[in-house]
């Protein structure tokens, strides 16, 4: 027998007396008379790689366990933070080689789990860190996503430094291509041990001081950063102990989303996390073995979005609004010109506005627009039911001039004024001398003003005037209807 599986033998022999209800091997993975040739071949192959901190958690799980999990708990037991109030909880499991090579996922999903965390590989705790990808994962990815669950990834880690972060990641990168994973991309990040409880690389690094809090959470920042950069969701999996004395975990979850490794029968934590690992003694129909156990925290999805208007036309855009969506983070607007079955997003809305307004608009076409509220978990969207059509056709024709009078004389001047055109930027006014068949451009009004005094006139002769609004958008200008024709006899 090799060395390193007399260790194992010896402390397999050393927990059956602490647990005698118990046989050999189920301390491991497996309850009595559930262990077949197999499953020991797996556990064999497994003890063979005896740096693999998976294995290690196995071997001390009557250690590491809470009190409780002595046995299984049903759901009920568990008691959720207050903060999930209203969200979706889905269950779920993480499975690596130690459950098995002969999952039955079929049965996994008809007992009610939702999504399950397969492991792609891990670090050695030993001080080389040897990289080994996990016995089963490309079988156990398959036959997840062939049932119809969620699947998630993670990397068993024992970086010490943030290129070995990075390096973990990009397996989980790479995995995550070929298998097309669209959950968060995990790094298990905890402390490891050998059979005589002598700290793996990690550990020995943090207690020793080799490690600081700030190395440690610049190392899950790092895998974090490697996964975002290739479009995926980054998870940090951590104990409560890790999350609060070996990581700032405040930096840790602006980065990526947690995942809460907390064996009792409610959370204490006090950080942001949407995943929790509530057992590691969890039962499965399907998987015979102990299995980790999970809740997920899943904000409902926002409610449709009703009441799509244009309230308010401006002198270059167009204002819409809408009513507030339940449970929404924000809207996307989407546009479609001319034609309904072609729209576009054309902006997001967030920070709790209710409106928006399209400046990208041409006079006298014909645009379309609805809204969808969505919300943010852990990176992924989630979009409502889309609202009502609004369609609008796009007119920057200022309104028609009108009253143009008289209203005051001087010794030199008469003064023509006239009522405000609606959407006007100014006013161009027209004179023709003696007949209605010359006329011409002699001022432009703007700035508000609504009057033209007139100096360059001769006693005794006759003007013709009117006025015509004008309004520029993007360079273009746009008139309105002119005004009466005004005849004006000067007397000085």
């Amino acid at each position: 027998m090799k060395s390193g599986k007399k260790i194992a033998v010896i402390s397999l022999l050393m927990m059956s007396l602490l647990l005698p209800n118990m046989s050999v091997f189920a301390n491991i993975v497996y309850d009595k008379g559930e262990f077949s040739g197999t499953e020991e071949s797996s556990w064999e192959r497994a003890d063979s790689r005896n740096d693999d901190p998976e294995l290690w958690k196995l071997q001390n799980r009557a250690s590491l366990k809470s009190t409780y999990a002595e046995q299984e708990h049903p759901d009920s037991y568990y008691v959720h933070d207050e903060r999930f109030d209203g969200f979706l909880v889905e269950k779920g499991a993480d499975i690596s080689e130690f459950q098995g090579s002969s999952i039955d996922y079929d049965k996994v999903k008809a007992d009610g789990i939702d999504f399950v965390i397969i492991r792609i590989a891990y670090r050695g705790y030993g001080e080389q860190g040897n990289i080994r990808y996990d016995a089963y994962y490309e079988q156990n990815i398959k036959a997840a996503k062939a049932a119809g669950l969620d699947v998630g990834i993670y990397f068993f880690s024992q970086a010490i430094s943030e290129e070995e972060a990075r390096e973990e990641a990009r397996y989980c990168i790479d995995a995550a291509k070929r298998f097309g994973i669209t959950m968060p991309l995990v790094m298990d990040y905890e402390f490891a041990y050998d059979s005589n409880g002598t700290p793996g690389r990690l550990a020995k690094r943090a207690h020793n001081g080799t490690l600081s809090r700030q190395d440690m959470t610049d190392i899950c920042n790092a895998f974090s950063s490697e996964i975002k950069s290739a479009g995926y969701t980054p998870m940090i999996y951590a104990d409560l102990n890790m999350l609060t004395n070996y990581l700032y975990n405040a930096s840790v979850s602006a980065n990526a989303d947690v995942w809460l490794a907390q064996w009792n029968k409610n959370t204490t934590y006090s950080g942001e996390y949407y995943y929790w690992q509530y057992t590691n003694y969890g039962v499965v129909e399907g998987i015979n073995a102990r299995v980790d156990k999970n809740f997920r925290y899943v904000k409902p999805l926002p409610g449709k979005t009703n009441n799509l208007r244009m309230y308010n036309k401006a002198s270059n855009s167009y204002w819409f609004g809408w009513d507030s969506a339940e449970n929404a983070d924000g809207y996307i607007m989407y546009r479609s010109e001319g034609d309904n079955d072609n729209y576009e997003k054309i902006a997001t809305v967030s920070e709790g506005r209710l409106s928006y307004a399209d400046y990208d608009l041409e006079h006298g076409k014909t645009y379309h627009y609805y809204v969808r509220s969505y919300n943010n978990i852990g990176g992924t969207y989630y979009y409502g039911e889309k609202s009502n059509e609004c369609s609008i056709t796009v007119n920057f024709v200022p309104g028609a001039t009108e009253n143009v009078r008289v209203y005051n004389k001087t010794s030199n001047s008469y003064w023509l004024g006239w009522d405000s055109a609606e959407n006007a930027d100014g006013y161009v006014v027209y004179r023709s001398e003696g007949n209605t068949n010359n006329f011409e451009k002699i001022e432009t009004v703007t700035e508000g003003r609504t009057s033209f005094a007139d100096y360059d006139i001769e006693h005794g002769k006759t003007y013709y005037y009117y006025v015509r609004s004008y309004h520029g958008v993007n360079g273009f200008y746009y008139y309105g209807k002119s005004s009466d024709t005004l005849k004006v006899k000067i007397t000085l």
